[in-house]
C-alpha cells in the first residue's frame, strides 16, 4: 500500500490510515475491517445466536422479505457454508472473531458453526 498520494498539482499527501485497517500499511482484512452496509438497504432485524447454538451448524431465522445478512463472529471464529452441506468445526469458510460477513445470497441455505467453543453470531437482516 502507498504511504503518500501525488495530486496532479504535484502536493504530496501522506496516508496515515485507510479505513477500516489496522493501520498505515496494514493490509485490511475480515477480523480488522469495519463493518459497512448499503445506505439503500432497509434493517429488518436482528438474531443472535448463542454459543451453546452454535455447537451444532445452525440456520438463519430471516424476518419475511430480508435479502442481506450481516453476519458477525463474536468472541471466537466461526465457519458458514451454503451448499447444503452442513459446516464443521474444521469444514466451511472461516469468519475469525470480531470479524463479519455480508451475505447476499438465499438467506435460507446458510448455515453456522462455532469454530472455537465459545462463538456468538450476531446477525443484522436487511431488505
Amino acid at each position: 500500500m502507498p504511504d503518500k498520494v501525488v495530486q496532479a498539482d504535484g502536493s504530496v499527501i501522506p496516508i496515515v490510515a485507510v479505513a477500516g485497517s489496522a493501520g498505515a500499511g496494514a493490509a485490511p482484512t475480515s477480523a480488522n475491517a469495519t463493518p459497512t452496509v448499503d445506505a439503500t438497504l432497509t434493517p429488518k432485524g436482528y438474531q443472535q445466536i448463542s454459543s451453546a447454538s452454535l455447537a451444532t451448524a445452525q440456520a438463519l431465522t430471516p424476518p419475511a422479505g430480508s435479502r442481506v445478512a450481516l453476519i458477525q463472529a463474536e468472541a471466537q471464529a466461526m465457519r458458514w457454508r451454503d451448499d447444503g452441506t452442513a459446516p464443521t468445526a474444521t469444514v466451511g469458510m472461516l469468519v475469525p472473531a470480531g470479524g463479519s460477513l455480508e451475505y447476499n445470497g438465499d438467506l435460507t441455505a446458510i448455515r453456522l458453526i462455532a469454530a472455537t467453543a465459545g462463538a456468538i453470531a450476531n446477525v443484522t437482516y436487511y431488505a
